[in-house]
Parts: C-alpha cells; sequence; structure tokens
C-alpha cells in the first residue's frame, strides 16, 4: 500500500501533511507508530515524474509506426495524448509545489524561536523535504536557505540531516543548470 503511495503525488502530499498534522498528538506510543509509518515509507519513495513525453515527436514519422496505426489518426491521437500529459505534468508540478511550501514552512516554524512544532516534526519536514531534492527541476532558494538554516540548529538530527544535504543541493544546481561539472577538491 505504500509504494502506491510513494507512486502518486497527491497520496504522497496526504500522507506527509497528516503526519505533520499529528504534532497535536502527545501520546508517546502515537509518536512512534507514526515514525515508524514515515520509516517504512522512505524506502518505497523514490522521485515522481514531472517532465513530459517519454516518445519524441520523431515517432510519428517512423513507418513502422504508422504501418502498425493504419487506419487510425496518429497525429491526432498523438497530440491529444500530448495534451492529457501536460494538463497531468501541470497538475504534478502543483502538487509537488505544495507540498514544498507545506514542508518549507513547517521546518520553518520548528526552527523558530517561539515554535509550536515539536523538533521531531521538524526533523520529518526536513526529511522529506529533501525527498524533494531533484536533478529535472531547481529547488527554489527559500529551500535552500532552510537547510542552510538548520546547520545552526540546536537539534543535532535536523543539523547532520541539512549537513548531508547540502551537497545534493548544490550537484543538483549544478545538472538542473546544465553544467553537470563538479570541481572536486
Amino acid at each position: 500500500a505504500l509504494q502506491r503511495v510513494a507512486r502518486h503525488w497527491g497520496l504522497t502530499r496526504e500522507l506527509v501533511e497528516g503526519l505533520l498534522a499529528s504534532h497535536v498528538f502527545d501520546e508517546t506510543k502515537v509518536q512512534v507508530r507514526l515514525a515508524e509509518l514515515w520509516n517504512q515509507f522512505v524506502p518505497c519513495f523514490h522521485p515522481l515524474p514531472l517532465d513530459g513525453l517519454s516518445h519524441p515527436p520523431s515517432l510519428l514519422q517512423n513507418p513502422d509506426v504508422i504501418k502498425a496505426l493504419a487506419g487510425r489518426d496518429v497525429q491526432k491521437e498523438y497530440a491529444e495524448g500530448s495534451q492529457r500529459l501536460a494538463q497531468r505534468v501541470a497538475r504534478a508540478q502543483e502538487v509537488q509545489a505544495s507540498l514544498v511550501q507545506k514542508l518549507r514552512g513547517t521546518m520553518q516554524e520548528g526552527m523558530s524561536a517561539a515554535g509550536t512544532v515539536h523538533w521531531r516534526f521538524t526533523v520529518l519536514a526536513a526529511a522529506a523535504l529533501s525527498l524533494q531534492v531533484r536533478r529535472d527541476c531547481k529547488l527554489d532558494k527559500a529551500t535552500a536557505r532552510q537547510f542552510l538554516l538548520g546547520i545552526n540548529s540546536d537539534v543535532l538530527p535536523l543539523r547532520q540531516l541539512c549537513r548531508a544535504v547540502l551537497p545534493l543541493l548544490k550537484l543538483s544546481e549544478s545538472i538542473a543548470s546544465g553544467s553537470g561539472d563538479m570541481e572536486v577538491e
């Protein structure tokens, strides 16, 4: 069941938001169960696609494809499929952006002096946010700033997580900008 959740943007967002909203439960048993759920979810997670077509437009000029789909309007079906895929991509990007915004807000609230979010949920938000570091889309500067601010946190797990994510941010930025080479000292 968690694999299905991990493969759907909407379900992933609902799970993470539900886990973050559960900070109101003070019982240790509940928090332990929620931590176990998160720990079972993370191995199932993989970056969900945000991009478009898997087949190039030159596919329509391939004589074998045209022959195999004889009697059908291939151009029209391809255009309709492209349009549906573009709509799906737009929805996925919106859901991912709202999830990143929610995680960043929770992380920021947990790191503030008067924060109402327990440190465990701040670490959970940072961990979920670190899963959103991707090669195919740039992470906004506000999110990168949250990880930088996390290095100065009093919470050791948050500090360690943020320190581990910083090289990934640099690598992701260099790949997304097109310069795949990184200098290594």
